[in-house]
């Protein structure tokens, strides 16, 4: 369940977004979808992962070491089995391209390496989950 106010909190989570350079193990897409997370239900899913990697190799060293094989897994495993895409709505985590976003309605945010935050289509995502 979202805390109140979330819907300020992910207007400004965006905006705040803009200002951040990617960074694997503090500002990868992951830690950005699960700090978002963390932030509207109260949860600490992220607590673990912070500062434990810093590339990309570490990142998938890391997903297997807790006992997933890729992001979706971990996602399911955090926020309950996956919805489909049409459905998601705004504060709901989504996959493109095997990286964790979050959708804002039309459009989905994703903390990415080579152009920061990148707007994406909802519908262009592979999965969703409801937050």
């Amino acid at each position: 369940m979202k805390r109140e106010g979330w819907e300020s909190f992910l207007h400004q989570y965006i905006l705040d977004a803009q200002n951040i350079n990617f960074q694997w193990g503090v500002n990868d897409c992951c830690l950005w979808a699960g700090t978002f997370y963390d932030n509207v239900t109260n949860s600490n899913t992220t607590g673990d992962w912070v500062g434990t990697y810093s590339d990309e190799i570490g990142a998938h060293e890391k997903l297997l070491e807790a006992g997933f094989t890729d992001n979706k897994e971990l996602a399911t495993s955090i926020a309950g089995n996956p919805i489909r895409v049409k459905l998601a709505q705004r504060g709901d985590i989504v996959e493109y391209k095997e990286a964790l976003g979050i959708c804002t309605g039309v459009n989905s945010f994703f903390l990415t390496p080579s152009r920061g935050l990148q707007r994406v289509s909802t519908m262009l995502c592979t999965t969703a989950w409801r937050v």
